[in-house]
C-alpha cells in the first residue's frame, strides 16, 4: 500500500480515504504476515534515512498534537507503526492518556497484533471512558493465524471493532458467525510501485474477491468501505492511480459506509 501524506504541524493530512488525519506517536515496525511484504513504511523510512525495523518515539510536538487540536477529527493512529508493537511498550501509557483527554476525536487503531490488545489497554479501560476509540485488525488472506485475528478482536470490549481487508490477497472465506460484533470492514487491493520500472512491488487481486467479501460482510450486517481496487487492477483496466476514485470503480462496489458513533 502507498500512503500519501501532507504534513500539518504534528498531524498528517492523509489521502487514506477512510480517515481524516494520521497521528504517529512512534514510527517503525516489523513484519508479521504476508500483508506486510510491501508495506509503505519501509520506503518512507528508508527515504528519510531511517531503519524501518527500529521503533522510534516521535517528537514532543507530534506526540502531543491531539491535545492542541480542537476540531473533532477521525484519526488513524500509528499509520507508520503498530500501536501494540512490543517495542513501544514504554510510551503507550502516555499515548493512552492523550487519547483519554481528547474524546472529541475518533481514534482508529489498526493492528496486526490483536493478541496484545488486552494486555496493553489502560487500567481504566471501558466503553464509557474510551467510546471514541475504534479497534481494528488486518486480515489479508485465509491463513488460519490471520483469520484468527478476528476472533481475538471480538473478545475485546470496545465501541467499534473493524477489519481492514487490505491488501486483499485471497478470496476470503468467512462464516456470518465469525463476524458477530464486527461493525465495519474496509476492502482494498494492494497499491504499490514498480522497482527499477519493471519489478512490481504489489500483488494481484481479483475484482470477484471484492464482491464476494462485500456480500459476506453485508450478510453479516457489517458496514462496508471499499477503499480501492489496487495498483494491479488499476493498471489492468487503465484506471487512474490505485483505483480509488469512485467514478472509476464499478457501481456495485461504490460503498463508502462508516459507523456513526
Amino acid at each position: 500500500m502507498i500512503a500519501t501524506t501532507i504534513k500539518i504541524d504534528g498531524f498528517n493530512k492523509t489521502h487514506i480515504n477512510w480517515t481524516d488525519l494520521t497521528w504517529n506517536p512512534w514510527t517503525g515496525c516489523s513484519k508479521v504476515s504476508a500483508g506486510c511484504k510491501f508495506c509503505y513504511i519501509d520506503n518512507i523510512e528508508i527515504q528519510q534515512g531511517k531503519d524501518p525495523k527500529v521503533v522510534k518515539r516521535t517528537s514532543k510536538l507530534t506526540f502531543e498534537k491531539p491535545l492542541k487540536v480542537s476540531t473533532p477529527s477521525i484519526i488513524f493512529t500509528c499509520s507508520m507503526s503498530d500501536f501494540f508493537h512490543h517495542d513501544a511498550d514504554e510510551w503507550r501509557k502516555e499515548a493512552w492518556e492523550i487519547i483519554r483527554k481528547t474524546p472529541h476525536h475518533r481514534y482508529q487503531i489498526l493492528t496486526k497484533r490483536p493478541e496484545r490488545i488486552k494486555e496493553c489497554l489502560p487500567n481504566d479501560w471501558c466503553q464509557a471512558n474510551y467510546k471514541h476509540v475504534w479497534l481494528g485488525t488486518s486480515v489479508e488472506n485465509n491463513e488460519t493465524n490471520v483469520i484468527d485475528r478476528i476472533r481475538i478482536l471480538r473478545e475485546v470490549p470496545c465501541e467499534v471493532r473493524f477489519i481492514s481487508f487490505e491488501p486483499l490477497l485471497d478470496d476470503i472465506k468467512l462464516e456470518r458467525s465469525q463476524l458477530e460484533g464486527i461493525h465495519w470492514g474496509i476492502i482494498g487491493g494492494e497499491s504499490g510501485r514498480y522497482k527499477n520500472g519493471t519489478i512490481p512491488l504489489f500483488r494481484e487481486a481479483d475484482p470477484q474477491w471484492f464482491r464476494n467479501l462485500r456480500d459476506i460482510l453485508k450478510e453479516a450486517g457489517v458496514l462496508v468501505w471499499f477503499k480501492q481496487a489496487g495498483t494491479y487492477i488499476a493498471h489492468k483496466y487503465k484506471m487512474k492511480g490505485k483505483g480509488d476514485q469512485l467514478n472509476q470503480i464499478p457501481s456495485d462496489l461504490r460503498l463508502r459506509e462508516r459507523p456513526d458513533f
